[in-house]
């Protein structure tokens, strides 16, 4: 592996139409397929992409030379996707887009995904993944499910039944989930440490407490960031994907401030991982210290 960083902004956001009723997706299923789609919206999120690159550039500038020989990357792409005419997205394009954008960072250290739908997650999912999935709603459709005799129909799937399309897209995927208040769910609950076996977080903002207010979800759980951040440095995944952040909700800048730090924590364990690998034991790894002088420095 490489020693890049690849942040990836995946442009589809839930379009509803005007006589959708709020939430209405999560208690009446016909509503799932008639009142949204997802929209292409190339570009939506380049300037929260800009500013990111500009913040991760510059704590690199402040710990490389000093810390380690070796030279990391940064990287920023925006997936390019079909749409029609009305710009809904083809969610099997969605797929097949993020299997060639795998394949093409396959040796990067590490990848964060950033999206204002969380339909933009089955982008980043791959065969044997183990999942840390942080969410409010269990985003799965029991009735759907692929073991269900009684399920006839082609499932289209939407930001409230993505996880039909990780069961039906993917092989021996194992998914924890946390944070969970309402809807069924896709694998299972997470009690304790299982977060550590995962090379792979699945972050929807709403599982955050409501005082951060990320976004107009109505619906919250209860998570702290600075705990879903020690799960993030404890863990290290490879991939990381940030979903339902949509930039003119976040009127406190909370869910961006949660990115950028997300951000850091990966620099500094791809930063350590490369000081191990170059084998210089005199020099010691950055600490929980250093990295709460960094973070204050900013």
């Amino acid at each position: 592996m490489n020693n890049e960083i690849v942040l990836i902004s995946v442009p589809i956001r839930t379009h509803y139409d005007k006589n959708h009723r709020a939430l209405s997706f999560y208690e009446d299923y016909k509503n799932i397929v008639t009142n949204y789609y997802e929209e292409y919206v190339p570009g939506y999120l380049q300037p929260t992409l800009e500013y990111l690159i500009r913040e991760i550039q510059k704590n690199k500038e402040n710990i490389k030379n000093k810390k380690t020989r070796e030279r990391i990357i940064i990287r920023q792409e925006e997936l390019s996707l079909k749409a029609d005419q009305k710009h809904e997205v083809d969610i099997n394009d969605l797929i097949i887009k993020g299997r060639e954008i795998k394949k093409k960072y396959s040796n990067a250290k590490r990848i964060i995904c950033v999206g204002p739908s969380h339909v933009g997650a089955l982008m980043l999912y791959e065969d044997d993944d183990v999942v840390a999935r942080y969410d409010c709603h269990g985003d799965y459709s029991a009735t759907h499910s692929k073991a269900n005799p009684a399920r006839k129909e082609k499932l289209v799937y939407n930001l409230a039944n993505y996880m039909n399309g990780v069961e039906d897209n993917f092989r021996n995927i194992r998914v924890i989930n946390y944070g969970v208040q309402r809807m069924s769910t896709y694998g299972e609950t997470g009690i304790g440490e299982e977060y550590l076996e995962a090379n792979h977080f699945d972050i929807d903002i709403d599982v955050f407490d409501k005082k951060y207010n990320m976004n107009n979800s109505e619906q919250k759980s209860y998570f702290h960031t600075q705990d879903l951040l020690r799960m993030i440095k404890q863990a290290d995944p490879r991939k990381i994907g940030v979903w339902e952040y949509r930039p003119e909700e976040d009127k406190e800048r909370n869910a961006l401030r949660f990115i950028k730090e997300v951000l850091k924590i990966i620099l500094i364990n791809v930063i350590n991982e490369t000081k191990r690998r170059v084998a210089e034991p005199l020099q010691p790894l950055l600490t929980e210290t250093h990295l709460s002088e960094l973070v204050s420095s900013l």
